[in-house]
């Protein structure tokens, strides 16, 4: 029971949650995922750019804030590597998401629609947690009339059957650097 371990940090995600007002009831299964993010750490996205296969893979990890994706996000835009109508994949595996709100969401969609050029782009999110989950959603709203056509999956592998990567490169990738 890795929860047990940590149990200081456990608590301490919970009351997070609980004053954040967006946790009624935490399922025996999720309380670990909920043990694995370090709610201390400050942000930061990773992008990896599959050229080859028009694909970004981005994690996230931390607490996320809207002053730091857009940022991180036209960094991405600027780097050579990447093109409008590359496809991405979201992992939120270790994302705290409880310091977000939808006019964040609402933002971060209005701040990068215009990068992409109505190229329209595949965006699976990964997002196992109920939290994660549910703001991915709403995300997914926001984005309905964009470029963007975004699926939320609490599982990698439904993430990567939608999106059509089946690589071993991507898969591992993935599979293997989540929290790194």
């Amino acid at each position: 029971m890795p929860c047990l371990q940590k149990f200081g940090d456990c608590l301490t995600s919970i009351v997070v949650l609980y004053f954040a007002k967006v946790v009624r009831c935490i399922p025996r299964g999720r309380l670990s995922l909920l043990c694995r993010i370090d709610w201390n750490k400050h942000m930061a996205i990773h992008f990896k750019i599959f050229e080859n296969f028009n694909l970004v893979v981005s994690r996230w990890d931390g607490i996320i804030k809207t002053d730091d994706v857009i940022p991180s996000y036209k960094k991405l835009f600027e780097d050579e590597k990447w093109k409008p109508g590359f496809n991405e994949i979201v992992d939120l595996r270790n994302a705290g998401m409880h310091e977000l709100k939808s006019e964040d969401l609402q933002q971060i969609n209005k701040s990068i629609e215009n990068y992409y050029e109505g190229i329209p782009i595949n965006v699976a999110v990964i997002a196992p947690n109920d939290l994660s989950f549910g703001m991915a959603r709403i995300y997914e709203v926001y984005a309905y009339d964009s470029s963007e056509c975004v699926k939320v999956f609490r599982k990698v592998h439904d993430a990567l059957n939608w999106i059509g990567m089946k690589d071993e490169e991507i898969v591992d990738y993935i599979q293997n650097n989540a929290g790194k």
